[in-house]
């Protein structure tokens, strides 16, 4: 098994709000059809997830009403880009979308939950699960932002891969 990162940086122009880089995502799908192992897919929200986060404070936990809006605009912006990516990735792979949201519940800011069934249940069908960095439900601060890097750890985890390719845009790992 292999655990693919696809950095939001790398497949979004962070500089421009709602801008997918296409082209990388078609390089991503041509490269994933070329490997025979087992292959589960996390990205990044990059400029679809960093600008209405920001906006409404997320990643600080609810403290209002009008943060709801923001916890909605920023997970319909990710369900946007994970859209484009998966209408892309379905040109070359099998690729079948999960939001995290929808297994994934964290306690300050750390993974408590992970309902893993359903990207197992993928993987047997021999398609490729895509996961992605998003708004999720967090037991004490009520929701925060969750990247895909703690979602790639979690994976690595449960599924314990023979590698982790992590796709970005900058020249190496900076602490």
């Amino acid at each position: 098994m292999i655990i693919v990162k696809a950095g939001g940086s790398a497949i979004t122009d962070k500089l421009r709000p709602y801008t997918p880089r296409i082209y990388v995502m078609e390089l991503i799908a041509d490269q994933l059809k070329d490997i025979a192992d087992s292959i589960i897919l996390v990205h990044g929200g990059g400029s679809f997830g960093h600008f209405p986060a920001k906006k409404y404070r997320l990643n600080e936990g609810y403290m209002s009403p009008e943060q709801i809006k923001g916890f909605s605009k920023t997970k319909e912006k990710m369900e946007v880009l994970n859209n484009i990516f998966i209408k892309i990735l379905n040109q070359k792979v099998n690729a079948v979308p999960i939001q995290s949201s929808a297994c994934i519940i964290t306690k300050n800011k750390e993974i408590f939950k992970f309902f893993s069934e359903p990207i197992s249940k993928i993987i047997s069908f021999g398609a490729i699960p895509v996961l992605y960095g998003d708004t999720v439900f967090d037991e004490k601060l009520g929701f925060c932002i969750l990247s895909g890097d703690k979602i790639i750890y979690e994976l690595s985890r449960i599924f314990k891969p023979e590698k982790i390719i992590f796709g970005t845009d900058v020249d190496g790992i900076y602490d």
